[in-house]
């Protein structure tokens, strides 16, 4: 036999034992198109609980209601529809997020604007503590001591 038949007989006899629970990991890898389609069909009548392990968009839309979402730095997202649905509220969550970091970037630019527009009191103020911080510093070098 060869290595998917092997599978195939291994999840029939699993199957006809009748469990009431399955944990599926990556159950579509190596099942051909018709025996994707019966093991489809099984698991959406399944009466048990069912967990399933998958990269496979189509399969999870066909069978899963609730999804636990792995995103990465130990967040685990727990979330209840279709995959189709999560990825729907993650784009609009990203394109909220975009939206409020450009706000954000444009209230940044807008201070930087207003720090760079100085009057000519300020350049003057700024060029008086200037000299006294040079005069202060030539001071403070005269001043200490090396023990």
């Amino acid at each position: 036999m060869s290595g998917g038949e092997k599978r195939r007989l291994y999840l029939l006899t699993i199957l006809m034992k009748n469990p009431n629970f399955l944990i599926l990991d990556e159950p579509t890898n190596d099942l051909d198109i018709i025996t994707l389609n019966v093991l489809e069909d099984y698991l959406a009548d399944f009466p048990g609980c069912l967990i399933i392990v998958t990269h496979d968009r189509y399969f999870m839309d066909k069978l899963v209601d609730h999804l636990f979402i792995l995103e990465g730095d130990a967040v685990l997202r727990d979330y209840n529809g279709t995959y189709s649905d999560y990825r729907e509220l993650k784009k609009s969550e990203d394109r909220e997020k975009s939206k409020a970091d450009k706000t954000t970037v444009e209230v940044v630019e807008i201070k930087e604007e207003e720090k760079s527009k100085a009057t000519f009191e300020q350049r003057k103020d700024f060029a008086r503590i200037e000299k006294e911080i040079k005069k202060l510093e030539e001071k403070k070098g005269r001043n200490h001591i090396e023990i």
